[in-house]
């Protein structure tokens, strides 16, 4: 080492002892996306709206037409979680196309035990956001199963229509693909399974969302704001 060098690494050294140092100033915001791949989806600015802690798990119930798997797909992006609905895990689970399917030809009983069966299982249980099927809170054994998820934590959530909106919903649809749970059509039957249900949903959601005259995106803000809110102890 020249003795040159030596003496500017002293000098600097010295200078450095005891002197003040000046507070680091606050550096800019910068977006780390701009360095990534255009095709890197970017975070839903809805997300940074949400609280740190979320429910390990949200549950959506609610008849026929009132956007539990519309709504589900949506929440768990914004979310960033998966989602899981109930129909076709119990399709699965009985090795048929279809819920319609496995309730024309192996019967309502039939699917509302594999419905429970399905409501138990791992990949049910684990999912960020659970679509249920309309009639799995009537299934037996149902209610016992959601009672322990929501002792784990998880929030149930009804998406409440009333009959002329879920028919106005359902006519826009593919019938076909939706049996009657009645004996009476599709349309017919929405009154007579919202005055057997609607209590029964009231009574196992933590919360209840007003889909009347709500456009599924406002729905979905509408979940979200529920979410944000701790539930009472």
């Amino acid at each position: 080492m020249r003795t040159s060098d030596l003496g500017l690494r002293t000098s600097v050294f010295t200078r450095g002892v005891g002197a003040s140092i000046e507070p680091t100033k606050a550096l800019p915001a910068v977006d780390c996306y701009q360095f990534l791949s255009p095709s890197v989806p970017r975070p839903d600015p809805s997300v940074l709206s949400l609280p740190t802690v979320l429910p390990p798990q949200t549950i959506l119930l609610g008849l026929r037409g009132s956007g539990k798997s519309t709504l589900g797909k949506l929440l768990a992006a914004r979310l960033v979680t998966d989602f899981v609905d109930l129909d076709i895990v119990t399709a699965s689970l009985l090795r048929v196309a279809s819920a319609a399917e496995a309730i024309q030809t192996l019967g309502l009983p039939a699917f509302r035990d594999a419905e429970v069966r399905a409501l138990q299982m791992p990949r049910s249980t684990a999912a960020g956001v659970l679509a249920l099927g309309g009639g799995t809170p009537t299934a037996h054994g149902a209610i016992p199963a959601l009672a322990t998820l929501r002792a784990k934590g998880a929030r149930l959530v009804y998406l409440r229509g009333t009959p002329d909106t879920l028919r106005s919903r359902l006519s826009a649809t593919d019938l076909a693909t939706r049996p009657s749970l009645t004996g009476a059509s599709v349309l017919d039957e929405i009154d007579r399974l919202f005055a057997e249900r609607d209590p029964l949903y009231r009574s196992l959601a933590n919360n209840v969302i007003e889909i009347d005259g709500r456009s599924i995106e406002q729905s979905l803000d509408d979940v979200a704001a529920a979410l944000r809110k701790p539930l009472p102890k």
